[in-house]
């Protein structure tokens, strides 16, 4: 069972599609494109889920501190904490 323990001690659970921890990142206009893709046809739907791979970055939020652990080009995580004004 994959987990991912975050800086304040939460463990997150990792496993299923529909885990509420992990996100993908994506840029705006990365979208705009993959849905022109596939309006045009130029994407099947079974290929959408590689061409958001392709340009995605790997996302895991913390339920229990907000803290997001941003997967970065050499697979290590960036650490970014809610900034409390």
């Amino acid at each position: 069972m994959a987990k991912f323990r975050c800086r304040c001690g939460h463990e997150m659970r990792l496993t299923g599609a529909d885990s509420p921890y992990e996100f993908s990142l994506i840029p705006e206009a990365a979208v705009v494109n993959i849905s022109d893709q596939l309006e045009s046809g130029n994407v099947s739907s079974e290929n959408f889920f590689d061409e958001i791979d392709k340009v995605s970055r790997l996302v895991y939020r913390c339920t229990e501190c907000d803290r997001l652990y941003v997967k970065n080009e050499s697979n290590v995580f960036d650490v970014y904490v809610k900034d409390l004004l």
